[in-house]
Parts: C-alpha cells; sequence; structure tokens
C-alpha cells in the first residue's frame, strides 16, 4: 500500500482529475450562455440574400439561401 502512495503516475492523475474539475466548475456558466437560441431574423435572411446577389450576381435558389443561413447559424454558434 505503501508504494502504491508513494506512485508518482497516481500524484500525476491525481492532480490531473482536481485540474479537471476545477476547471469544469469554472466554465460551468459558459455552458449556460452556449444554450441560448440563435433566432433568425427577416432582417438576415435579407442581408443573407443580398450579400448573395452582390458575391454571385444572381438570386440564390431555394437550396442554396438553406445553406447560407446554417452558415449564419453556425457562425453565430
Amino acid at each position: 500500500m505503501n508504494k502504491i502512495i508513494k506512485e508518482p503516475l497516481l500524484h500525476f492523475v491525481i492532480l490531473g482529475l482536481a485540474l479537471f474539475f476545477i476547471y469544469a466548475q469554472m466554465n460551468s456558466t459558459q455552458e449556460v450562455n452556449a444554450s441560448e437560441n440563435i433566432v433568425v431574423t427577416q432582417e438576415n435572411i435579407i442581408t443573407i440574400k443580398n450579400n448573395w446577389i452582390n458575391k454571385k450576381g444572381s438570386p440564390a435558389s431555394d437550396e442554396e439561401l438553406k445553406k447560407e443561413i446554417q452558415r449564419f447559424v453556425h457562425e453565430e454558434a
């Protein structure tokens, strides 16, 4: 038993677990903020459509618009 207590690997594991626990406790408030909803407003959609037209020169198809909206949501997240 004494040999196990003096093992450096055990000290390393215990220290690692302690640091992980402290880190998790300190960052638990960020998880609450991360669960907020992302709302895509009509103004966001109009901006996305206008940006597409400026970039490509023609209106986006429904599929292209859907992908751009998903990209917007991903960037907001």
